[in-house]
């Protein structure tokens, strides 16, 4: 039986709506890329399936099919178990969209919103605020979230990559997190990195791409702070801010644990030096 359906570049009058009431299809997860969801097309077919609904994905061409704080609502109050939300490019939504979420979608636990070049700007913590100790993964790449604090403790993955006005105001309170995405993220410092890592003390997987305030410290209080961790992307650091010994260190307070270290274009004799020391660990 089909569970799953990918609607493609559908802007209604095809017929596809009857085949769906006709085969009474109890789908669990349907994605609507590129189409035009505010036609009758997308109502009927919501209709049909919303109710067996787990996961659904509205995945737009944000000029030319925007998608409405009014158009959401209309979709999400036919899917009321839904488990999973992916919104990328929706960038015309505002926080009451997020409202609409949390009073709608009691199950849901996934939500994916906004994309890097999209001006995601009208959602932020005044909207994810509403969502605190729901969702165990975001994805969101928008520029209003600045206090991960407003997001709570059921998180496993937090992904925020390119948030140029991210901020710890207070320490959160993130002790399931296990994956951190904040790549990309230039305004934090070896401070507020600190503050946000000490909370994630289960934390195994670490992307710090383009960290512009990367140091020596930054590695110090990585290996201070994640006793777990499995994975660290440095890369795009300024070589000239990290040394061998603070990568040594790294290495050798979480030998056994740590897998993958992927470094920055920095001295590549040094980086052979220390493969030969680690073996057991991948460093790139």
């Amino acid at each position: 039986r089909l569970s799953s359906l990918v609607l493609d570049s559908v802007h209604g009058g095809l017929g596809w709506e009857s085949h769906l009431q006709n085969t009474k299809l109890q789908l669990k997860q349907l994605m609507f890329r590129d189409c035009d969801t505010q036609t009758d097309t997308t109502d009927l077919s919501l209709a049909l399936v919303g109710q067996s609904l787990r996961r659904l994905g509205i995945v737009s061409n944000y000029c030319v099919h925007p998608l409405s704080d009014r158009d959401l609502r209309r979709v999400v109050v036919r899917c009321p178990q839904l488990e999973s939300l992916d919104l990328t490019n929706a960038c015309h939504i505002t926080n009451d969209s997020l409202v609409t979420l949390s009073e709608t979608l009691p199950a849901l636990r996934t939500l994916l919103v906004g994309a890097f070049g999209s001006e995601v700007t009208h959602i932020g913590d005044a909207g994810f605020v509403h969502l605190q100790d729901r969702l165990t993964f975001l994805h969101a790449a928008v520029t209003e979230l600045m206090d991960v604090s407003c997001l709570g403790s059921s998180l496993v993955t937090l992904e925020v990559p390119h948030n140029y006005l991210l901020r710890v105001k207070h320490t959160p309170n993130l002790p399931n997190l296990t994956r951190l995405d904040l790549s990309g993220c230039q305004t934090l410092t070896d401070d507020s990195l600190g503050s946000l890592l000490s909370a994630c003390s289960k934390l195994q997987y670490l992307e710090l791409a383009h960290f512009r305030n990367a140091s020596n410290t930054t590695l110090a209080t990585i290996s201070h702070c994640c006793p777990s961790l499995i994975e660290l992307n440095c890369r795009g650091w300024a070589p000239n801010l990290i040394t061998t010994s603070g990568v040594n260190a790294l290495c050798t307070s979480h030998e056994g644990t740590i897998k993958v270290v992927e470094l920055p274009a920095f001295d590549w004799e040094a980086a052979n030096k220390l493969k030969k020391q680690f073996p057991d660990i991948k460093i790139t």
